[in-house]
């Protein structure tokens, strides 16, 4: 099973700059990576003219910095239709999941009704006006659509930022929705109990996430890949990992012989060995290419360096949180996917 030491799953969210990502494209070179995809959450502007990575690799270009393959990629919140009820636990928000994208042509992609600006906006601004209509049932004081920032953080979470300014609205909002001050932990508490559990009080299907089936298709065009991202951690309501790829492998295809998923994060940076072991002969079983990534996020406490070395115990210079990553872990991606992976910037 021939491999190549990469890191598909560097986030750049927050800090879609040109210094940031040389720092990242020079510690990848240190650490003789020979791919890496640097993704956003639902974006990728990092790849479009004046984005960063573009302009580097125009200005200075990519083997300045870095010379393994730097493959454009995105993660990207999907809902899923059409689940067989033996397999139905996607739960999460009327079944949602995260994919990674890879491969694609970005000025391609640029131009799909997906990621056209207008119609992008159209479906976020159809979300907050469902939000604020709930919100309006429960009697609750509801901000101006134009409080929300369309290209800002995830629209329920900008929302908590709302509520909390205020503590006569945090007491309001918790008296008339009868939740308690747990529920308004932080912001990824309350989008998840309010916005993505099924009982959340503010429940309901966003218009604004694309379906599987419809990024599957659209990436395809692009020359694109689709791979099912860190199945251990996404869905609870599974008893393992395995169980939850082979539910979303039983999903109906968009087109007939032609498989919505190309492959797995088999390796991944919360992953015991033995659960990289299930996915990776999983994904040789079923005949799927496999990738693995840190999930590493700027300005995160969990991920304090860019890239999660595997080899010892890293201690960031400003922190005392210790990164443990067992030893034996690694970063690998199927060969077979390096070879079919073009890099930007050559």
């Amino acid at each position: 099973m021939a491999e190549v030491k990469a890191d598909m799953h560097i986030h750049i969210d927050n800090e879609v700059n040109t210094n940031y990502i040389i720092k990242i494209l020079m510690e990848a070179q240190q650490k003789n990576l020979k791919a890496i995809s640097l993704v956003e959450h639902n974006s990728i502007s990092a790849y479009l003219p004046n984005g960063p990575i573009y302009e580097i690799i125009k200005n200075e270009g990519l083997s300045t910095y870095f010379s393994g393959k730097l493959v454009t990629g995105f993660e990207c919140t999907v809902a899923l239709e059409n689940v067989p009820l033996s397999k139905n636990n996607f739960d999460y928000n009327d079944n949602l999941v995260h994919i990674l994208c890879y491969g694609f042509d970005p000025n391609k992609l640029k131009n799909s009704s997906l990621f056209l600006y207008k119609k992008r906006y159209k479906r976020w601004l159809k979300d907050i006006k469902q939000m604020c209509k709930i919100g309006r049932k429960y009697g609750l004081e509801m901000p101006s659509y134009k409080f929300f920032e369309f290209e800002g953080i995830y629209f329920p979470k900008q929302f908590y930022y709302y509520i909390i300014k205020s503590s006569a609205r945090k007491n309001d909002f918790i008296q008339k929705l009868s939740i308690t001050e747990n529920d308004l932990l932080n912001e990824s508490v309350f989008a998840r109990r309010l916005f993505e559990d099924a009982e959340g009080k503010f429940h309901f299907k966003f218009n604004s996430i694309p379906t599987l089936k419809e990024i599957s298709l659209l990436i395809h065009k692009c020359g694109g890949y689709i791979f099912i991202a860190h199945p251990f951690y996404m869905n609870k309501k599974f008893l393992s990992g395995i169980d939850y790829v082979d539910a979303l492998m039983e999903i109906p295809n968009y087109k007939k012989g032609i498989s919505n998923i190309d492959g797995i994060e088999a390796s991944y940076y919360k992953n015991t060995k033995d659960q990289t072991n299930e996915l990776l002969e999983y994904a040789i079983n079923h005949n799927l290419m496999y990738s693995g990534g840190s999930d590493s996020h700027p300005k995160s406490k969990a991920c304090q360096s860019q890239i999660f070395d595997n080899d010892k115990s890293k201690t960031d210079s400003k922190s005392k949180n210790i990164i443990e990553i067992d030893k034996n872990q690694s970063f690998n991606i199927d060969e077979k996917l390096f070879q079919k992976l073009a890099s930007v910037g050559k």
